[in-house]
């Protein structure tokens, strides 16, 4: 995830969005450093690299599958990392609705592995292979469908070939934590959001990408706690929004 504009590789000072450059420099040539986490969360596209098409999901039923890009709400993947290990969801679903990642191709949930205990592991080569470690399941992308668009989690033991690896492409409703609202700015609208969410009320929350923009304090729940962040960074003060 993207962290900043950072004035040196390692350590140095953060420069602040919409901050005048020429005012920091003075006039003096400076050059700034992207710096990235090296966790993966966000919302993304997800490439098969031995189908070239992407995942998706199914409006109806939670089924998986790879497919042309046309830009539906159910090709948009919302990986929020929880403890050691990741949620993934498809995007504009209830957050604890279908389009879990934890589900076959046939749309069966597999037995007694929670959504939020896949692995996301990086590869040398830039892609990510899904696992679950409770199963040593790999997610891939098989023949097996008469489609030949199936995405199955198998078995395993070697290096992962093609049909194991993805590609993460990210997509451009990436705003920063705490735009719930995903309006482009961070402020009390998004604050209330999450409110009525707390209250049962209807709510971006009620989304899984509302509801990964709104936890901002990447524990796996959207509470008050989240709220203060928001208020925290609306007065000035250090969040978590940064």
């Amino acid at each position: 995830m993207f962290v900043g504009w950072y004035t040196t590789l390692t350590g140095g000072t953060r420069v602040a969005s919409n901050t005048n450059l020429s005012a920091v420099t003075a006039g003096n040539q400076i050059t700034l450093t992207a710096r990235w986490t090296q966790d993966v969360y966000g919302i993304f596209n997800i490439k098969s690299v031995s189908k070239n098409r992407y995942m998706t999901g199914d409006s109806v039923n939670p089924y998986l599958f790879v497919g042309d890009l046309n830009g539906g709400a159910y090709e948009r993947w919302v990986i929020q990392k929880i403890g050691a290990h990741y949620q993934v969801r498809s995007g504009l679903v209830s957050p604890s609705g279908i389009g879990k990642l934890n589900r076959d191709s046939t749309g069966n949930a597999i037995v007694n592995t929670p959504d939020t205990n896949i692995s996301v592991t990086r590869n040398a080569d830039g892609t990510v292979t899904f696992r679950l470690p409770d199963t040593g399941y790999m997610l891939r992308a098989t023949s097996f469908d008469p489609r030949d668009t199936g995405v199955r989690w198998m078995t395993n033991t070697g290096a992962p070939d093609s049909s194991y690896k993805w590609i993460l492409e990210p997509h451009p409703l990436n705003y920063r934590k705490g735009d719930v609202n995903q309006d482009g700015k961070i402020d009390m609208l998004d604050a209330n959001e999450i409110l009525k969410y707390i209250n049962n009320m209807n709510s971006n929350v009620n989304t899984a990408a509302g509801f990964y923009f709104a936890d901002i304090t990447h524990d796996g729940t959207v509470d008050i706690l989240d709220v203060n962040e928001i208020i925290k960074y609306l007065s000035g003060v250090s969040s978590l929004i940064g």
